[in-house]
């Protein structure tokens, strides 16, 4: 998220800021896995990730 809509960005006010994290959070719902962002995301999420208030792996 930081380096798509924080960093090298200006917003002139909460609103704007407010409004280009929010969107950034919609794009992810509509993400193909296929497409550049989405390969971009899976290859930094490794076998270890786990959702916030998922249950940890009982391995």
């Amino acid at each position: 998220m930081k380096e798509r809509v924080i960093y090298n960005t200006y917003y002139p006010g909460f609103e704007e800021f407010k409004s280009a994290i929010f969107g950034f959070f919609n794009l992810l719902s509509t993400l193909e896995p296929e497409s550049l962002l989405g390969q971009s995301f899976r290859s930094r999420i490794r076998d270890k990730f786990r959702s916030i208030g998922a249950p940890a792996a009982n391995f």
